[in-house]
């Protein structure tokens, strides 16, 4: 671990408690429950329809699995849930370095047993989706190999990836775009640190990109929007190429002129400004008019799976 990912680490309580701040500053339209698991307690904010049995998608934040909050992107799944008529939950899931890889991911397949034993309100789900941004995504992405390939847990039918972090075995620094991207590369560098040991860069639950062909192509429907200024735009193409070349259904969105994070700062400016976002510019103009857009189709890509 190197200094400034110490300097990082040490730092996180401070900003954890920044974000949730700004977070609370905006109205709260996610229902909370808590669902006791045998890894403990997780915090669940609920957008619910009439229908039990409607579709299900569990949003996962980004944060670089170390930073972030399951109210995070509050907005975002409530306006989800209203146009798709499905159920969102977002997961307040377990963050390194107090709870490295792979605790989250098993926490994750633990709510999703929880689900199909009855265990969540009462639900039912014909189809469980899983909505993942940045390190979120790539939970989202582990969790369907493990369900999908191992039969840890319930079949997923689909996935919704924003901007995912697919390959850590490369450094951050060394990776096409990071001149122009919003994300410093110590942070990322850092947050690569913080969440799992670098000899577990190859594990195909941390970097999915380097996943062996049969567990690829045991991944459903998966639909990627990718930001052009983004450095990990270029893995996210890969990424889509090779489920491509798999024949595994694949719905591939790039998003011209934003940066990292743009549909969560989009939709959470108060985050946004607290971070040190800046209200002016072409980066913001783009923000501001692609996320509502990423919406619309994060919205037609879970109809697709879901049938509405």
């Amino acid at each position: 671990m190197d200094r400034f990912t110490r300097i990082f680490s040490a730092m996180l309580p401070a900003s954890r408690q920044r974000d949730l701040d700004c977070i609370r500053r905006n109205k709260q339209t996610g229902t909370l429950h808590t669902l006791t698991l045998k890894s403990g307690p997780v915090e669940l904010y609920c957008h619910l329809v009439d229908d039990p049995c409607a579709s299900l998608i569990f949003e996962l934040h980004g944060g670089g699995m170390v930073l972030g909050h399951g109210l995070q992107n509050d907005a975002f799944c409530e306006a989800l849930s209203l146009k798709a008529n499905v159920h969102v939950v977002s997961v307040d899931y377990l963050e390194a370095p107090e709870h490295p890889y792979p605790a989250a991911l098993d926490q994750l397949i633990e709510l999703l047993r929880a689900v199909q034993e009855g265990r969540l309100q009462g639900l039912t789900p014909r189809k469980l989706l899983l909505l993942g941004f940045s390190g979120g995504a790539t939970i989202a992405t582990a969790a369907a190999l493990r369900c999908n390939v191992r039969g840890e847990g319930p079949h997923i039918d689909g996935l919704l990836l924003h901007y995912p972090f697919l390959d850590a075995s490369i450094d951050p620094a060394d990776k096409p775009g990071t001149a122009s991207n919003a994300l410093p590369v110590e942070v990322a560098r850092a947050f690569n640190q913080l969440y799992a040991d670098e000899t577990l860069s190859g594990d195909p639950c941390v970097s999915p990109l380097l996943a062996e062909d049969e567990l690829l192509r045991a991944l459903p429907f998966t639909a990627l929007f990718l930001a052009e200024n983004d450095f990990l735009c270029d893995e996210g193409k890969r990424f889509a190429q090779r489920l491509m070349e798999l024949h595994v259904p694949v719905l591939t969105h790039l998003f011209p002129d934003v940066c990292h994070g743009y549909v969560e700062d989009c939709f959470d400016e108060a985050l946004y400004l607290g971070r040190g976002g800046i209200p002016q510019g072409p980066g913001f103009e783009a923000m501001r008019r692609y996320g509502p857009q990423a919406l619309e189709e994060t919205a037609r890509a879970a109809a697709m799976v879901c049938g509405a």
